[in-house]
């Protein structure tokens, strides 16, 4: 809990223009000015949208350092973080969540990138040019080690998603998710090896 009310502390001064963090509000005023962020962010405001851009047009060469930004998120990481909260608050909407991983990548968090292109890839709206869009968004985040990007990369190759099938190159793929994870746990690591096993499998018929 203390790691979400410190992302809405950062959004909310982030929001009136505030260059430095003030100390930590009292709960009751907190929740006052979260609801007011939340608000903020429904009413679709102008340095949020239009959010429709692919992210693979917005990715950025290297991640950059966090910044502030007077007119948005404070910085990469608070958009970033603040798209994880807000995509567990249902009661938000997904397009908002979507829209704060966008901003995210254009300041530079490739995972901000891959969550976007991810929900674009598991639409149920999903078209031929979204579909590129997000494969495209996968294979260029890999290249910069992002462990998602390169099991979604990965599992585009193995089913031929916007690309020739390509299972050797697939395995290939798949095999550096795990030394780019935090850990064995990590989701996208398990991951990985399923679809691994599920190439070893397909080798062997």
């Amino acid at each position: 809990m203390k790691h979400v009310l410190s992302i809405l502390i950062i959004m909310l001064f982030s929001f009136s223009g505030c260059g430095q963090i003030k100390p930590p509000l009292p709960p009751e005023q907190l929740k006052i000015q979260t609801l007011k962020v939340i608000e903020n962010l429904r009413s679709k405001p102008d340095w949020l949208f239009p959010a429709d851009a692919c992210p693979v047009d917005i990715l950025p060469k290297r991640a950059e350092k966090p910044k502030y930004l007077s007119d948005g998120c404070a910085d990469s990481p608070a958009c970033y973080s603040l798209a994880l909260l807000v995509q567990e608050q249902t009661e938000i909407g997904n397009e908002i969540s979507e829209a704060l991983f966008l901003r995210s990548c254009k300041l530079g968090i490739v995972s901000g990138c891959t969550n976007r292109a991810a929900a674009m890839f598991e639409s149920k709206k999903i078209n031929s040019t979204a579909e590129r869009c997000a494969v495209d968004t996968f294979e260029k985040a890999c290249l910069l080690d992002d462990a998602w990007a390169c099991t979604m990369y990965g599992f585009a190759l193995l089913d031929g998603i916007s690309r020739e099938k390509n299972l050797k190159e697939s395995d290939l793929i798949l095999s550096r998710v795990c030394g780019l994870s935090s850990s064995p746990e990590h989701p996208a690591c398990i991951k990985a090896n399923e679809l691994r096993n599920l190439i070893k499998t397909n080798h062997k018929e």
